[in-house]
């Protein structure tokens, strides 16, 4: 068994099986680095010449068990020259030994080497480059210990139940997409596409922007006022304090209204989280120009992002209904031109399509145009997914639990008024058109609509 002899030296480790002939120039350029020595793990027909090439280099042999284990965790640095390697277990042997890693930029360590964080990756072919970096870390034992930390952390989930669960979960997502494409009343230009949750950030003045849907038309609270799903959005954000909030979306608002009067007013207030529902009432007009009504957004969009804030995107949505499929085409186009801006511009997106259940009669008001309270509480949840809200599945699980009895209450005779917002009875008590509308703030901003 191999021990190191003198700990002054930094000690450069090589595994692998010797038979290419790219490997002789690989390691030789590693030969003579200052206050490094290199140890060679393998062994092959290239052996016998690269001990005479190299005859201060330690050649262990062939090595397997505890034996390997201890010899790489014995390495300062592990090199993972030459380009044929298509994965590079050793590379993930190394990160579990906290070792520092160099390997070529090219195949396999493109997926497991951080660049900079746990390791450099060095430009395929160039032996200058791949002697520049080995000679880095040589040199900074403080960027070494960094690195082989970054890399022991990075593979502490990869365990092979780890994997395979992860494997069953891109299955699953599969499943769901092609679901989810079997239910679309029109073709996508771009296919809705699964994201991670965002971990939630520390926003303390989120700001609203939209037309009825967000101004939370047809869901009234006990005192009459409206309240939507960005309302619900901002007390799930509130739950960790301190949240300034207004809502500025008004009915009938369409594109211009957002990217003009709306985004003007929004920034006066330098919100950091600014949401954006906006579209529907621009695509069932008789004639749209979907391209141009997305490049406006987007302007808007990167306004607010060049300001600092984050920006929730959210696609428009219709109702299960079968007049409203004549829109379906437009609606796609839109939501797809959203998915790039998203992809743009850094926006968070909540594409509506991968919630088919959204457009079920029992989430829509009784004038089947604005969503009701269930829609508002299923938006507002699954908003609260994408911005990385502790728990927002489960929460919205026991909403949807707390609130079945009095929908069932309702569906058997509890008495409804009639909204004159939207005309017609979806319970809402909405003030005259015309007369000071309600605020709506949770803390701080006192802002009225508009």
């Amino acid at each position: 068994m191999w021990q190191r002899s003198d700990a002054a030296d930094v000690v450069i480790g090589y595994v692998g099986r010797l038979a290419a002939e790219e490997q002789v120039d690989d390691l030789r350029v590693l030969q003579d680095i200052p206050g490094a020595r290199l140890v060679i793990v393998g062994d092959g027909p290239l052996r016998p010449r690269l001990e005479t090439l190299l005859p201060a280099a330690t050649f262990l042999g062939h090595q397997s068990g505890e034996a390997l284990a201890e010899a790489m965790a014995s390495f300062d640095i592990f090199v993972h020259p030459g380009e044929s390697d298509t994965f590079g277990q050793t590379l993930q042997e190394a990160h579990a030994s906290g070792v520092p890693v160099v390997a070529t930029g090219r195949g396999g360590p493109l997926d497991l080497v951080r660049m900079g964080i746990d390791g450099w990756l060095y430009t395929p072919g160039d032996l200058a480059d791949l002697r520049m970096r080995v000679a880095d870390l040589a040199g900074d034992a403080a960027k070494r210990r960094a690195f082989g930390a970054a890399g022991r952390e990075a593979v502490e989930g990869r365990s092979w139940e780890a994997v395979c669960d992860q494997l069953l979960g891109h299955f699953a997502q599969a499943q769901e997409l092609r679901r989810v494409d079997r239910m679309l009343r029109a073709r996508r230009e771009r296919r809705p596409e699964l994201r991670p949750e965002r971990p939630l950030g520390g926003w303390r003045r989120y700001v609203a922007l939209g037309d009825s849907l967000t101004e939370g038309l047809c869901d009234p609270a006990p005192d009459g006022t409206l309240r939507g799903w960005a309302d619900r959005l901002a007390y799930l954000l509130s739950a960790r304090g301190g949240l300034h909030y207004a809502n500025l979306a008004v009915r009938s608002r369409r594109v211009r209204d957002v990217c003009g009067e709306q985004l003007a007013r929004a920034r006066e207030l330098r919100p950091d989280l600014v949401s954006i529902l906006v579209g529907a009432n621009d695509l069932v007009k008789r004639t749209v120009d979907v391209p141009a009504l997305a490049a406006s957004l987007e302007q808007a969009v990167q306004t607010l992002r060049d300001d600092g804030a984050d920006v929730l995107l959210v696609t428009p949505f219709l109702p299960d209904r079968r007049l409203a499929g004549i829109y379906a085409g437009r609606f796609s186009a839109f939501a797809s031109r959203l998915a790039d801006i998203a992809e743009r511009t850094g926006a968070i997106l909540i594409d509506t399509d991968l919630f088919p259940a959204l457009a079920d009669r029992q989430n829509w008001g009784e004038d089947f145009v604005h969503l009701g309270s269930r829609g508002h509480r299923f938006l507002a949840y699954r908003a609260g997914e994408a911005l990385g809200v502790p728990h927002a599945e489960e929460l919205g699980a026991l909403d949807e639990v707390f609130h079945a009895e009095a929908t069932a209450g309702s569906a058997h005779g509890g008495a409804r008024t009639r909204c004159r917002g939207c005309g017609v009875g979806c319970g809402a008590a909405r003030p005259a058109m015309g007369s000071p509308p309600s605020t709506t703030a949770t803390s701080g901003w006192a802002v009225p609509r508009r």
